[in-house]
């Protein structure tokens, strides 16, 4: 499948308007924004249909993700969203009987269909701990899949999808060599997974994993890896999805936690909305943006000239995080998808190294005004993986 430049959006309720505002018509120098696919969130575009519609008339394709996992977990049917959906089961799918199963399968891809999805996400389900074995449950949803589509359902192309516990790659790899090659595609999902943190040996295992994927002749998205989506672009995996500057790591638990009620955390002080800066690879909380905003040596590294920014002052910037984040992702994504294949990996090494040069350069001026510098222990993460990737040396 061609997945355009290879930046999935992941669109929910938060970050719907930031995207519906960058699609519009062509701006006065005739650019527009192009967005090939996103991935839309069924539990909210069920209540939305004009924006996929608006997504649809610009050319955008949809990814629809049911969050299918979800129904294997008692704790699901409390949260009143995925208990009303129009596929959801009656009983968690441990409970159910075959045909009950199938008829749950069926329903999700018809529900996927419905919200005009441009291939179908079949269902899958994330492994809860090391050992939890989601085999059986996602080769029988892969299954039915195929028996239904074309025809019950719409004929499209089937994406399928692989929970990964990262303390179990050896699961994964079984599921990996069990799926049919009738799918056109994986849709993989790591759990924990927390890029801008972990260490290299793991996002090294993460990066071989979807390669292994890709060997076996299937096109591979990563699941919520937004945060290392220029490094596994690199490599050659085919595409990425993420939140806009949220939605860039996933924890199993604390997915199926049940919402925090307002006021019922401790009150740390407003930290702002969230917002991914391309210049130092990774996405920071409002409150940092508006250190950088009091310090000209910092807002000189940081300018914006794309259309998200370009005629606004760099303290405005914050008012359009989600902006700014889609149309900086969709860059840096579409800069490396215009070069050769050959020369993509190097290219992100040298940008690593470009960043790490950046990040310095930031903290060097936040700590001379008093200032606490910002995290940059993710770079040099990604540069010694990038280094394992490519077999260079870590010393750069």
């Amino acid at each position: 499948m061609y997945w355009g430049h290879g930046f999935l959006p992941r669109i929910h309720s938060g970050n719907a308007g930031p995207v519906d505002r960058c699609l519009e018509p062509p701006k006065l120098d005739g650019s527009v924004l192009e967005l090939p696919w996103a991935l839309v969130e069924a539990p909210w575009a069920n209540r939305r249909p004009p924006l996929l519609e608006h997504l649809r008339s610009y050319g955008t394709q949809l990814l629809v993700d049911t969050q299918s996992w979800r129904y294997r977990e008692e704790k699901t049917f409390a949260v009143q969203k995925f208990a009303t959906a129009p596929y959801a089961p009656r009983a968690p799918l441990p409970d159910l009987s075959e045909k009950e199963f199938e008829d749950f399968v069926r329903r999700d891809l018809d529900a996927q269909a419905n919200l005009g999805a441009g291939a179908y996400l079949v269902p899958g389900y994330v492994p809860r701990r090391r050992g939890d074995d989601s085999v059986d449950l996602t080769l029988a949803a892969v299954d039915t899949a195929l028996k239904t589509v074309g025809g019950e359902i719409k004929p499209m192309p089937l994406i399928g999808f692989i929970g990964v516990h990262t303390r179990d790659f050896d699961a994964a790899y079984r599921l990996l060599e069990k799926l049919p090659y009738s799918l056109e595609a994986v849709y993989v999902q790591f759990t924990p997974v927390t890029p801008t943190s972990d260490a290299p040996g793991k996002l090294v295992a993460i990066a071989e994993f979807l390669l292994a994927c890709r060997e076996r002749g299937l096109d591979v998205i990563g699941g919520r890896l937004g945060a290392i989506g220029q490094l596994l672009r690199g490599v050659g995996i085919s595409a990425v999805d993420a939140g806009l500057g949220a939605g860039e790591t996933f924890n199993f638990a604390n997915a199926i936690r049940p919402p925090t009620k307002p006021g019922g955390g401790p009150n740390r002080g407003p930290v702002g909305p969230r917002m991914y800066v391309h210049q130092i690879a990774r996405s920071v909380f409002g409150r940092d943006w508006a250190r950088f905003a009091s310090l000209p040596n910092i807002k000189g590294l940081l300018v914006c000239s794309l259309h998200c920014c370009r005629f606004r002052r760099f303290d405005e910037v914050l008012s359009r995080a989600g902006e700014h984040s889609l149309y900086g992702r969709i860059k840096e994504a579409s800069d490396l998808n215009a070069l050769p294949s050959t020369v993509r990996a190097e290219s992100v090494w040298n940008e690593l190294l470009k960043t790490r040069s950046t990040i310095a350069s930031i903290n060097s001026a936040l700590v001379d005004a008093g200032e606490v510098p910002i995290p940059d222990k993710h770079i040099a993460n990604y540069i010694a993986t990038m280094a394992r990737l490519l077999r260079k040396p870590e010393a750069a």
